[in-house]
């Protein structure tokens, strides 16, 4: 803006700082209203504000980069003029991701030298001002110093992430033993013989306890690795686990198939492929990749004890697991005494593990 023109340069620092920011007031503009009726109104605005943090970052990060891009943009279409109109070479060239990825280096003075045009116009844009704009110098020294620091911001952006080392306590381990427990359970309770030793799809508790009596390879291949890992954790013995995977693998070889693909869904009291057939690549590949691991497993067998330490623990999981169960009956039985509801009917008692 010109010194008569009546507009400062304020006002427009802001219009373009607008224009990077529309991610962000847009999200809170559509994202606030938009709360989940079982939300609380504390988790929603947790959830929005995160969301903006992030709108917020993306919008630094684009501005520090401002110069950059900008420099790659001109020297792209300079390029590309100059081959096109003058010298009429080279028109085709270009550098596929994995070789630039080779022969750039990740060393801070890498990011220097591809980036030093960012840097050295900052530095000529505040001399520019120095002489000739001193008033709007402290305005835009925010921008000239970011970009002047961009190749160290891309620096510390590039670095590949460490996560944090989390030490599994022994209370962890218990509870997410006695977890894996109770989830082997369905597969204890639902594959047998009516099902044909296939994994039903679900069993859904309310209202009247429905079993689906349909599979699909990502069920199988659930069925399958976790029968070995129930063996593992000493839930089954190995004599067990031969004969569940064995049922299950033959049961799967009398099912009909297309192409040597399964379908992705079956009934598993006929054996027959629910309609419409169809083959879900999906659903393939999860079961191919489940029986390469399958079948690593099954190797290892071949080189442990008989008896393995995992039963005991197994047997300890189990008998917390019913020790918890009972416990809580006791409680719910309590309760019902001092609401004056008597003895509970069978519908009340849970499933304890078996």
């Amino acid at each position: 803006a010109t010194p008569n023109s009546g507009i400062s340069p304020l006002f427009w620092t802001l219009a373009i700082l607008s224009v990077f920011a529309f991610p962000l007031y847009s999200h809170l503009l559509t994202a606030l209203p938009r709360k989940q009726t079982a939300t609380p109104w504390t988790r929603h605005f947790s959830a929005v504000l995160a969301d903006a943090g992030v709108n917020l970052l993306h919008a630094l990060v684009t501005l520090t980069f401002l110069a950059h891009r900008a420099y790659l943009m001109v020297d792209a279409v300079g390029l590309t003029l100059w081959r096109m109109l003058v010298t009429h070479r080279h028109l085709l060239e270009w550098v596929t991701a994995s070789d630039a990825q080779r022969t750039l280096g990740n060393a801070p003075l890498d990011y220097l030298k591809r980036m030093w045009q960012a840097t050295a116009f900052s530095i000529a844009v505040a001399l520019a001002l120095a002489v000739w704009k001193p008033e709007a110098a402290l305005l835009a020294a925010p921008f000239l110093i970011a970009w002047a620091l961009s190749p160290a911001v891309a620096y510390l952006l590039s670095k590949p992430y460490v996560p944090e080392m989390y030490t599994v306590t022994e209370e962890d381990r218990l509870y997410l033993r006695r977890t894996a427990r109770k989830s082997w359970r369905y597969f204890k309770e639902f594959v047998g013989r009516r099902d044909r030793w296939l994994a039903p799809d679900n069993f859904q508790e309310d209202p009247k306890g429905a079993l689906a009596h349909r599979t699909s390879p990502t069920n199988l291949s659930l069925l399958l690795l976790s029968t070995l890992s129930a063996h593992d954790l000493g839930y089954i013995t190995l004599s067990d686990l031969v004969a569940r995977i064995d049922r299950t693998l033959l049961s799967m070889e009398k099912l009909e198939l297309y192409n040597g693909h399964f379908y992705n869904w079956y009934d598993t009291l006929t054996g027959k492929p629910l309609p419409p057939n169809y083959i879900s690549t999906v659903d393939s590949g999860n079961l191919a990749g489940h029986l390469l691991a399958l079948k690593n497993g099954c190797a290892e067998l071949l080189h442990t004890p008989l008896f393995s330490p995992a039963i005991l623990k197994g047997l300890r999981d189990l008998t917390e697991l019913i020790g918890n169960e009972l416990e809580m009956l006791r409680k719910e039985g309590s309760a019902r005494g001092r609401g004056g509801g008597g003895a509970g009917t069978p519908a009340d008692v849970r499933l304890i593990p078996e």
